[in-house]
């Protein structure tokens, strides 16, 4: 039996890119627009819990590129025998990597863990891997010839 409920509301876009279902603590994990329209983030809300609101567990001011360590929900419909053998091995839903960046900033890629609390998720940064931003140098010659009569 499939059960609807909704859980988000509002003038703003849940983007269909990915969805990552956390049946242990009952969290859905999912992008979205909600803090700007230019910015995409990871959040979080309970289907659960109907007082846990939505949460975002991105940085705010850049627009991010997710990638969680769990099967898409998709895929769990369809391969639920082969996913059942997969959670026996592996921890889903405990960290995502991100890219992020803006228009004043180089992308930047940063590991975070998952802990869910008593309250619910709180985000913690594991690792970042930071390009060097290359400084171009760029060297004019000018030549001038002046004539004069």
């Amino acid at each position: 039996m499939i059960d609807k409920q909704q859980l988000t509301s509002g003038d703003w876009e849940v983007l269909d890119q990915w969805l990552w279902v956390d049946h242990k603590f009952g969290l859905i994990y999912f992008m979205g627009l909600r803090d700007s329209p230019l910015n995409s983030h990871l959040y979080v809300t309970s289907y659960t819990r109907t007082d846990s609101g939505i949460i975002r567990l991105t940085q705010n001011g850049f627009s991010h590129s997710v990638s969680m360590n769990k099967v898409h929900c998709f895929s769990l419909l369809l391969l639920f025998s082969i996913i059942s053998i997969i959670n026996l091995f592996i921890k889903e839903c405990t960290m995502f990597v991100t890219v992020y960046s803006n228009t004043q900033s180089m992308p930047t890629c940063q590991v975070v863990s998952l802990e869910p609390t008593a309250d619910f998720v709180q985000p913690v940064p594991l690792a970042f891997l930071v390009e060097p931003a290359r400084k171009f140098v760029f060297k004019f010659c000018v030549s001038v010839n002046l004539c004069l009569n």
